[in-house]
């Protein structure tokens, strides 16, 4: 049998009609999820394969959430043979939406769907429609014989108005920094209220520890699994591959060896970022985090508050983000985040303006703002204006001053001074910032993702207070 991660040859599906499968097989067919996928597809089922099988079967769970290693077949499980499943046994129409990140990859599980029908006869006899010209067969819906309808979608708000049966989001996740919020807020608007009386399954691989999936894991009203490619035994240490049939330990070993071991940990063994590269590792950050936290839109009369502003280096609409990063120090001695803003293409008028209302709301003790680039002369009208002269000061940003204000952010979050809401895009930049080494031996701070505005906000806010933060060494991991 093949893998279900092997589809390149469709003609090695194994050929059975209707008349193969009768009486009791045919029934089993319709009952036994793992038979249709071994015997009318043509797959190989790995052990935990059988785990999401089972759970995906069972009609008490209608909501679940699978996070597993690439290339372990569970696109081709979850995102074709289980639409494919549920329709070929439906004893009434049934509408199956089919959802990914794009457009092209919903479209490309949905080809795969069409491959097998026309490749086994049983399907080809049940499924496929006898006149395609005359009902969708293709682009993004196909409509079986049956009456069954499979829809491929991006995720989106065009998904509101479907009112399906069964929702399968296959790797929805996007990897930019800052698509967290967006796919979060369209899943959980759009995709969960349009699958109300629906199945909804969600499987994919993790990109950051404040992912969707990882929220979903998290969840306790959802059934959630997760995989990784390798496993060690506890007690000897043996290393196990979870689909050797497919990714045998050499395999695997050989792929560690070319891809970067951020890829690694993040692709293969569903940690999404390697501590051991990270300047900020989730187990720094996540005794910092307090989603309790309130977003203020001004400070209390008693409290003492410090701005961080990293502007933009344009004011175009493809230039990176303006950030403002307000904190509040306490009693305790502890400085909190109080409040984040994230701009893009505002002039320097705006941002100009909009510090301004800030100090006017929250009477800043000290405000630095990056000295730079277009926000030379911004900085240098806040010092002079009436309003902001005492508390603004410009910070010119080098290697080596960007380097001093991330290791006081590094000391503040390991002596656990520094708290920050639950800001997905400010944890996502943190956790992407790794210490890189160059042939010559010397470390530098990196951003491996393709923003730092957040963090370079929140540090230049730390600086701003930093008489309050205690003095320690930087001991990196």
């Amino acid at each position: 049998m093949r893998s279900l991660s092997s589809f390149s040859d469709s003609s090695k599906n194994i050929s059975v009609s209707s008349s193969d499968f009768v009486g009791f097989n045919l029934k089993l067919l319709e009952s036994s999820f793992e038979f249709f996928v071994s015997f009318v597809l043509g797959n190989h089922v790995a052990g935990f394969h059988r785990e999401i099988i089972s759970l995906v079967s069972n009609p008490d769970n209608n909501r679940l959430c699978f996070v597993a290693p690439r290339g372990h077949g569970k696109s081709e499980l979850l995102g074709v043979a289980f639409p494919l499943w549920f329709c070929f046994r439906a004893k009434e129409p049934k509408k199956v939406l089919i959802v990914s990140a794009t457009e092209r990859q919903a479209v490309h599980l949905l080809e795969r769907i069409k491959s097998y029908v026309d490749s086994v006869p049983l399907l080809l006899e049940v499924l496929k429609p006898r006149n395609i010209h005359q009902t969708k067969w293709g682009g993004t819906e196909v409509c079986f014989k049956n009456g069954c309808k499979i829809a491929a979608y991006a995720l989106g708000p065009a998904i509101r108005h479907e009112h399906p049966d069964l929702i399968v989001c296959d790797d929805i996740l996007r990897d930019e920094i800052g698509s967290n919020e967006t796919t979060k807020n369209i899943f959980y608007t759009v995709v969960v209220p349009a699958a109300d009386a629906a199945q909804l399954v969600v499987v994919g691989t993790p990109q950051s520890y404040v992912d969707l999936l990882s929220e979903l894991l998290a969840n306790d009203s959802w059934v959630s699994r997760k995989w990784k490619a390798v496993v060690a035994d506890d007690v000897s240490g043996e290393r196990k591959a979870l689909f050797p049939e497919l990714l045998p330990l050499k395999k695997l070993d050989e792929i560690r060896k070319s891809i970067p071991s951020v890829s690694w940990s993040k692709e293969y063994l569903c940690e999404p970022v390697s501590s051991g590269t990270s300047l900020f590792p989730w187990s720094l950050l996540e005794p910092c985090i307090d989603s309790s936290l309130p977003q203020l839109s001004e400070g209390r009369k008693a409290g003492t508050y410090f701005l961080g502003v990293d502007v933009a280096v344009s004011d175009s609409s493809s230039a990176d983000r303006t950030v403002f990063v307000v904190g509040e120090l306490l009693p305790s001695k502890e400085v909190v985040v109080r409040r984040i803003e994230v701009r893009k293409g505002w002039s320097t008028d705006r941002t100009f303006q909009r510090c301004l209302d800030l100090h006017s709301a929250f009477c800043f003790r000290r405000a630095l703002i990056e000295q730079m680039g277009v926000s030379y002369d911004l900085a240098k009208e806040l010092q002079r204006h009436e309003l902001t002269k005492t508390a603004f000061e410009g910070f010119k940003t080098s290697r080596t001053t960007k380097e001093h204000i991330l290791s006081g952010l590094e000391i503040a979050f390991r002596n656990k001074v520094l708290k920050i809401p639950k800001h997905d895009t400010l944890i996502e930049e943190l956790l992407s910032f790794g210490v890189k080494e160059h042939s010559s031996g010397r470390q530098t701070y990196e951003a491996l993702g393709k923003h730092d505005d957040c963090v370079i906000a929140l540090a230049l806010m730390l600086e701003a207070s930093k008489q309050n933060v205690p003095k320690v060494s930087v001991t990196l991991v």
